[in-house]
């Protein structure tokens, strides 16, 4: 028996942060994990396209042998192929001067296609590793029957991938028998690992101390690098492996990758454990779909329990947006009456214009403008999902659960509630409930913006004139998006914050050619 240690930083990472390492990065990495000692060193995808130096997606072999450096013989350099994602035209024979392995992943309705590609990449001279994705999802049968033709194949390795993160020792170790007991001895086994349920470091110890004869791949990633709960963390494992196995790494230099360069990544995109992936985990659903509605930042855990346990169990596997995206309309859209509510809302506004304060830090720096202008002006004031001033506002519009404890219910505050909190909302006197479906946009990705459907609800009513205050926008640093840590939220990327932010400008102008729209302090949202 031998084990070996594959990282793949620069691939199942490289979802973290888009893959925007950058060329130097990449290099940089891939040169201290060899020196570190690791086995195999995934450098990233291969994927057709036009390829950018600055990412781990290569648009072919050569590109990603001109990020190795210095190559080692002592290590197995890889890359991955999503099936579909590149042509078999489009890699070039193995000339061992760089990558000279391909792991090819594929789902269950792709196993001909994916094995047919797979003996054509073997025949190109490369190392090829079998990865069926969400092996959990297979039955014993299913999965044997994977077996058989990867022995008809005899690649490289064949794997276990816990692509939801559901594994139990049990269940890990009842699938690597089932593949021990039944595959060629000269293939060998890799585990693919994701740390939903925190156990991806307990169950590569199990297999490291296995008393079998069969050769064993364990993946990891530096500091567990990986989207959603994050994988297997390269130093935990190979410093493992020295204290029980043999002395071969040296993880002061995988240390240092992280010191380097991945600590930073993480404080802009982090990654690890959450109750929301534990959730989707024992859903057996796909991490993205945890994501999606962990990003929606408007949901309490309970919900996002309540919506993934809904979904149809062949779809939990496979991430579909445009279905999720229907559940979680369908979990919002409760509908009610709310004429009452409206007549009366309209009624204590009158004529006056309106102004909504959201909980955006400007408020701090612009707390005696907004003060002056509610005093000279008199609008009709809301505070948008929290508490502003109690002896400024006339109501509190409320349309996330998550904010609801944050507002005190012996205060007297009039509320405003969305119907999709009909049942939360309780604890207050008095309170005017008016349809959330109603009040989201139907074409948005940014459907349920609370400002926007507090805008939308007043123009329902009939109000022209609209002030706005504390409407920052989103930042990538959640300390930098609201007044109190009270109101925050989690930290997304880049490219989700500034599509975030499009998105919202975008409805806002919408209604600007309807109403009369004013910004009291600096917001993203005016800027052109």
């Amino acid at each position: 028996m031998s084990i070996s240690v594959l990282d793949c930083t620069l691939r199942d990472g490289g979802y973290v942060n888009n893959f925007k390492f950058g060329n130097h990065r990449i290099k940089s990495i891939i040169r201290r994990l060899s020196n570190a000692g690791v086995d195999i060193v995934e450098c990233g995808f291969l994927k057709s396209g036009k390829n950018d130096i600055d990412c781990s997606l290569f648009a072919s072999v050569e590109n990603v042998n001109a990020c190795i450096e210095n190559k080692s013989d002592n290590v197995l350099y890889v890359a991955m192929v999503a099936y579909g994602d590149i042509s078999i035209d489009e890699i070039s024979a193995c000339d061992h001067s760089g990558v000279e392995g391909i792991r090819v992943t594929f789902h269950n309705n792709q196993i001909e296609e994916a094995f047919k590609f797979g003996y054509e990449v073997m025949a190109k001279g490369y190392k090829v590793f079998m990865q069926p994705v969400g092996t959990v999802s297979y039955t014993d049968y299913e999965f044997l029957q994977l077996v058989e033709k990867v022995n008809e194949m005899n690649p490289y390795a064949f794997y276990i991938v816990d692509t939801m993160g559901t594994l139990y020792q049990d269940d890990l170790l009842h699938l690597f028998y089932m593949a021990d007991n039944n595959l060629d001895s000269s293939v060998k086994i890799g585990y693919h690992s994701h740390n939903n349920l925190q156990l991806a470091f307990s169950n590569a110890q199990a297999l490291v101390t296995l008393p079998t004869k069969r050769d064993i791949i364990i993946d990891s990633s530096v500091y567990g690098m990986g989207r959603g709960a994050g994988n297997l963390c390269t130093e935990l494992i190979t410093q493992y492996i020295n204290d029980n196995v043999v002395a071969r790494y040296d993880v002061v230099s995988v240390m240092e990758i992280y010191d380097r360069y991945i600590s930073e990544i993480y404080k802009e995109h982090p990654w690890g454990y959450s109750v929301a992936y534990f959730i989707a985990s024992v859903n057996m659903c796909h991490p993205n779909y945890a994501q999606y509605l962990l990003n929606k930042q408007t949901l309490s855990m309970k919900d996002i329990n309540g919506i993934l346990s809904s979904l149809p169990k062949h779809e939990r596997h496979l991430y579909n947006p445009s279905m999720i995206e229907t559940r979680y309309n369908d979990f919002k859209r409760i509908a009610i009456d709310d004429k009452q509510s409206i007549r009366e809302i309209q009624n204590r506004i009158a004529d006056r214009s309106v102004m909504l304060i959201a909980p955006g830090k400007s408020l701090s720096d612009y707390t005696e403008q907004i003060n002056k202008f509610i005093n000279e002006e008199s609008p009709f004031v809301v505070s948008i999902n929290f508490a502003y001033d109690k002896k400024l506002i006339d109501a509190v519009f409320i349309s996330n659960v998550k904010r609801i404890e944050n507002i005190d219910t012996s205060a007297g505050y009039t509320v405003i509630s969305t119907s999709n909190l009909k049942n939360d909302i309780s604890a207050f006197d008095g309170t005017y409930l008016v349809n959330y479906y109603d009040l989201i946009s139907t074409s948005a990705k940014e459907s349920d913006n609370a400002g926007v459907m507090a805008m939308r609800l007043f123009f329902n009513m009939g109000v022209r004139n609209i002030y706005l205050a504390g409407f920052d926008g989103y930042d990538k640093y959640t300390n930098k998006n609201y007044i109190s840590m009270i109101e925050g939220g989690i930290s997304v990327n880049d490219d989700l914050i500034d599509t975030k932010n499009a998105d919202i400008q975008n409805q806002i102008k919408e209604l600007n050619r309807k109403m009369n729209i004013v910004f009291i302090t600096p917001s993203k949202y005016c800027e052109e």
